[in-house]
């Protein structure tokens, strides 16, 4: 929430959040509309949209890999405990992407996507 808003100060209020399960056995459409309640996650003017995904193992594992947040050793990458948290961020217009662990301090991780995507006071000149 705090990036979300962080970024929608920067007038970042077209950048799209995504937020990707790799757990479809328990996320389901219903457990992710109820942490958008929770946590009071509204499409909002002014604001960046923030929609959150599942779907099969297997499109999981292709949006992983497309992203290229996958372990080569199979059975390493089938463990979900091995998974890190991660926020990739980028721009697919100019194919420049960038990855930071999810933990990271909110202000930190919505000043490197800004830089990332060149916006806010990160514009370039």
């Amino acid at each position: 929430m705090q990036v979300r808003n962080q970024l929608a100060d920067q007038g970042a209020t077209d950048v799209l959040m995504v937020s990707i399960s790799i757990d479809p056995e328990h996320d389901r459409p219903e457990q992710l509309r109820e942490m958008r309640d929770r946590y009071s996650i509204t499409d909002e003017p002014g604001k960046p949209r923030w929609i959150f995904c599942t779907g099969s193992e297997a499109a999981i594992t292709e949006v992983r890999k497309s992203l290229g947040l996958w372990d080569p050793d199979p059975i390493v990458d089938q463990d979900k405990t091995q998974h890190a948290g991660t926020v990739v961020y980028g721009d697919d217009r100019l194919d420049r992407w960038a990855v930071t662990p999810a933990l990271i301090e909110p202000r930190r991780l919505s000043e490197a996507i800004l830089r990332r995507l060149e916006l806010g006071p990160h514009r370039r000149k």
